[in-house]
């Protein structure tokens, strides 16, 4: 008979622990009987979580031949997370994974039992979860479950300047953002037409700004004189006056159209 474990090339007999992360059950381990026998087998099996590492053995059973003096067959079988794979990817953002296994040589990232921590890039702000864990289905999944989304951060107010249409603000005005500027009919724009939010949600560059345009000359008046107001430029209006002794023909104002 060989005592519970296994006897190691030195010797020397085990004390028949178990694999890390798993149970080893032996049939000869009875609280009367502390000896296996020939025919005696010791079954191999990993907690919640863990599998058999195949690499070493695939054979779960091990059988005690202690009568033809070959003691227990095969090799003690060992244990090994589960793989959960690739960690859902979220965009703008970025994640790392770790193992958190409490034993050095078992911590291989995207086994079980590790984690996955998201960060956003700059100009995002984290929704969800910052955090799952591979947990013992070879699942990711967040404490609680909440999908990981990275959204842009909101932007400053903008106003639209005097003499302007309302402003064109793409994305609902988060970052990346656009603020598209267009004068009224009649104005022509000084400045840049576009200006972008920035990573800390201000807006790049000045607000331009909208001025008249110029009217077109008029020409002079036989026996009058003409007048435009605003110094021509847009919105204007032209006056015309007779001298003493002759009368108006026509209209006495005319408007700078847009």
């Amino acid at each position: 008979s060989l005592l519970v474990g296994e006897t190691l090339p030195d010797g020397t007999t085990s004390d028949g622990e178990p694999p890390d992360h798993g149970f080893l059950v032996q049939t000869c381990h009875t609280p009367s009987d502390v000896n296996c026998y020939d025919g005696d087998t010791a079954t191999y099996s990993c907690y919640p979580g863990y599998i058999i590492n195949e690499t070493v053995t695939s054979n779960t059973v091990r059988t005690c031949h202690a009568d033809s003096g070959e003691q227990w067959d095969g090799v003690a079988a060992a244990c090994m997370g589960i793989e959960c794979g690739e960690p859902p990817p979220v965009r703008f953002g970025s994640f790392v994974v770790r193992s958190v296994d409490t034993i050095a040589s078992f911590r291989i990232p995207g086994r079980y039992p590790s984690r996955v921590d998201y960060t956003c890039d700059p100009g995002y702000t984290r929704l969800g979860s910052s955090m799952q864990t591979c947990n013992t289905h070879g699942q990711w999944a967040g404490m609680p479950w909440i999908p990981v989304e990275c959204v842009g951060d909101p932007c400053d107010d903008l106003a639209a300047p005097t003499n302007m249409k309302p402003l064109n603000i793409t994305n609902g005005g988060r970052y990346p953002a656009n603020a598209i500027y267009e004068c009224l009919p009649g104005y022509e724009l000084i400045g840049a037409a576009v200006r972008s939010c920035g990573t800390d949600g201000s807006w790049g560059g000045q607000a331009p700004s909208c001025r008249g345009i110029v009217c077109d000359s008029l020409p002079a008046v036989d026996g009058g004189l003409r007048m435009a107001t605003n110094g021509g430029v847009f919105p204007s209006t032209a006056v015309y006056s007779c001298d003493a002794g002759l009368e108006r023909d026509g209209q006495r104002t005319r408007q700078c159209e847009p």
